[in-house]
């Protein structure tokens, strides 16, 4: 999966319009909606507020609610932004706090 990050810019990536920075660095989670769909999410572009994800299914919608979890982290909450062929770009719900480890090595 982490290639197709690679090989597939965000929508507007060209065209940054994020207020915060974000660092391409890359690990594995799940994400659940609501119990029913289940996967696992390879993740990059992580920020405090949100990330950029790609999976192998195709159920990912904007508008969605969605729980993502890193192992040994408790899940967030976030709603997807944008998807687009089997990636998505993730905003939380709460910004991260400085407490959440398993996140905050995705992002320094």
């Amino acid at each position: 999966m982490p290639a197709l990050l690679r090989s597939h810019p965000a929508p507007g990536a060209l065209e940054e319009r994020r207020g915060d920075t974000r660092v391409l660095r890359r690990g594995m989670a799940v994400l659940s909606q609501a119990g029913v769909e289940r996967c696992e999410a390879a993740l990059s572009d992580v920020s405090p507020y949100g990330c950029c994800v790609a999976t192998a299914g195709d159920w990912l919608r904007p508008g969605h609610f969605v729980t993502i979890t890193l192992p040994g982290a408790r899940p967030l909450s976030a709603i997807v932004r944008w998807a687009h062929s089997g990636l998505a770009g993730l905003e939380l719900l709460q910004r991260l706090a400085c407490d959440e480890p398993e996140w905050v090595a995705l992002i320094d």
